[in-house]
C-alpha cells in the first residue's frame, strides 16, 4: 500500500504544536527521495479531550507535505 499510519499520543502537557512538529519531522525523514511511500495518514489519541484544538491540529497536519488527511480521537470523558 506504500502508506505510512503515524500514531501520535497527544498528553494533557503536551501542545497540539508539539504533535505537529514530531509529525512533520518524521514526515521529512520517511518521504525522501527514492522511498516508495505514498504518504501518511496521522492518527492521534488525545488524552487530553482538547476537541477546542482538533482543527488547528487536523489543519497543522495536513498542511504538512506528504500528509494525506489526519484522524483525532478523544479519550472518553468516563475513561481515566
Amino acid at each position: 500500500m506504500k502508506l505510512i499510519i503515524e500514531v501520535k499520543f497527544l498528553r494533557q502537557a503536551d501542545k497540539v504544536t508539539k504533535i505537529i512538529d514530531e509529525v512533520g519531522s518524521d514526515a521529512s525523514l520517511y518521504l525522501t527521495a527514492g522511498t516508495d511511500y505514498a504518504g501518511i495518514v496521522a492518527f492521534v489519541w488525545d488524552d487530553s479531550r482538547r476537541t477546542e484544538e482538533h482543527p488547528l491540529l487536523r489543519d497543522g497536519l495536513r498542511q504538512i507535505r506528504g500528509v494525506l488527511d489526519a484522524v483525532i480521537v478523544s479519550r472518553p470523558g468516563r475513561m481515566s
